[in-house]
């Protein structure tokens, strides 16, 4: 798996929107509110990692010895705090449980722009999308194969979300059965999954920024 597969289903797997949207679904059973929340999520990654190719392509053509590799290496680094910082954080009540309150029976457009700032004030998920943007950038890819590329990094990003509301519309009572499950669960187990996350995402960019460095 390259950097922006790993960058992609890492935002995929984060806890905390799959909980949104599960409660959207809960709270209004409304697909089209959840629906709104995932594009807004889909539209902050591509935004920003396009951002990234877009700026960074143009330091490119002034300097070919770039450094992409300490992109990586610090962004592995970024995650690597912010494993620290949640292994160590106090037990109260976490992040997840104050999100979905927020949440609870929204409208479409609060859901839109809540679903980018899912992207743009999370860290790890920023830290990621800023990661994607490099992998696409050092594939060498330019106009509209790069723009496919990020439109594919975006979709990865937010396929577990669009699953779950797929799931929820082919049968709204065992979705929703199944949705406040995976949530109960999810919230138990909040941290541990978290953890697990952010380890194998910075052990993967610490690794590969390390060997491009070392080339």
């Amino acid at each position: 798996m390259g950097t922006a597969g790993a960058a992609a289903l890492g935002i995929a797997v984060s806890p905390i929107p799959a909980l949104a949207v599960a409660a959207l679904l809960g709270s209004t059973g409304n697909v089209r509110v959840a629906t709104a929340f995932v594009a807004g999520e889909a539209l902050a990654v591509g935004a920003i990692t396009a951002l990234v190719v877009v700026l960074a392509a143009g330091s490119l053509e002034r300097s070919a010895d770039f450094p992409l590799a300490v992109v990586q290496l610090g962004i592995g680094i970024l995650l690597v705090l912010l494993l620290i910082a949640h292994a160590r954080a106090t037990r109260d009540e976490p992040a997840s449980a104050r999100v979905l309150a927020a949440l609870d029976g929204v409208r479409a457009p609060v859901a839109f722009f809540s679903g980018a700032a899912m992207v743009a004030v999370n860290p790890k998920n920023l830290a990621l999308a800023l990661a994607g943007g490099a992998a696409i950038l050092e594939m060498d890819q330019t106009g509209s194969v790069a723009a496919a590329a990020v439109f594919a990094f975006a979709a990865v990003s937010v396929s577990v979300l669009v699953a779950e509301i797929a799931g929820y519309a082919l049968s709204p009572t065992r979705g929703a059965r199944l949705l406040a499950r995976g949530r109960d669960v999810t919230l138990r187990h909040e941290r541990v999954v978290v953890n697990v996350v952010l380890l194998g995402l910075a052990a993967l960019f610490v690794t590969r920024g390390l060997l491009d460095l070392l080339r």
